[in-house]
């Protein structure tokens, strides 16, 4: 689905809006890591803390980036179009009070071993993070309150 150019202010507002609560729920995690690596140096656990606060900090680096969540495949200035990777209904989803982005996001960096360079791209985030489930429940949500 395409989206206006002349509404870029009001998707800039929404991508702020959901940067602050992904890097609030990243802060949060790190700081709970954090304190379980210094309560338990020696346990074997701190490994997998360890791995997962990596991944969260570099998850931080791009979210901090200015310009993700805002690449498109196609523009049209003269039509006003503007297709994002990321649609507007993937951050419908993510910006739900009950979503947790950073957990999905650390359940797939553990699939794949924690070497998140290839997902830190918005194509990844555009076209593979949302689980289809997610979106169908999304809708399911939308119609009962229209």
């Amino acid at each position: 689905m395409y989206e206006k150019i002349s509404d870029e202010i009001i998707r800039l507002e929404k991508v702020k809006k959901l940067k602050q609560k992904i890097l609030s729920e990243i802060n949060v995690s790190l700081n709970r890591y954090r304190n379980m690596i210094f309560k338990n140096p020696n346990d074997k656990s701190c490994e997998f803390f360890i791995k997962q606060s990596f991944v969260l900090l570099k998850l931080k680096e791009y979210i901090e980036y200015k310009y993700s969540f805002m690449d498109y495949q196609y523009r049209n200035i003269d039509r006003d179009i503007i297709i994002y990777t990321i649609s507007d209904k993937d951050l419908n989803i993510w910006s739900q009070e009950d979503y947790s982005f950073v957990t999905r996001f650390l359940v797939e960096s553990e699939r794949i071993d924690y070497d998140v360079s290839q997902l830190l791209n918005d194509k990844y985030f555009g076209y593979s993070f949302t689980d289809i489930s997610e979106s169908i429940l999304y809708d399911k949500k939308q119609n009962k309150t229209a």
